[in-house]
């Protein structure tokens, strides 16, 4: 399981993670966001694209204790097909 580390999943951070190691992360299918407070519609593209990769490899990419602003971004963007949210309060 990825942990994200940061506590902002913005613009800044998404570009970190795509030119450091996003191949890294998108051969994972669990994404952790306990320390994530805050992040922005780049967040959900980044999680697009990983949704995308779990698919084709017969997955379905698990998001655990997504902020609920992160939630209502994905399922206001209608893409909450590709990710499952999980202990979420």
């Amino acid at each position: 399981m990825i942990r994200i580390e940061e506590t902002r999943l913005d613009h800044d951070c998404v570009s970190r993670i795509w030119t450091s190691c996003h191949d890294v992360w998108f051969a994972d299918s669990e994404v952790d966001f306990t320390k994530v407070s805050s992040c922005d519609s780049s967040a959900v593209a980044f999680l697009v694209k990983w949704g995308k990769k779990c698919r084709e490899r017969g997955q379905r990419l698990t998001c655990h204790n997504a902020p609920s602003s992160l939630i209502s971004l994905i399922r206001l963007y209608q893409v909450d097909d590709l990710m499952e949210f999980r202990n979420n309060g």
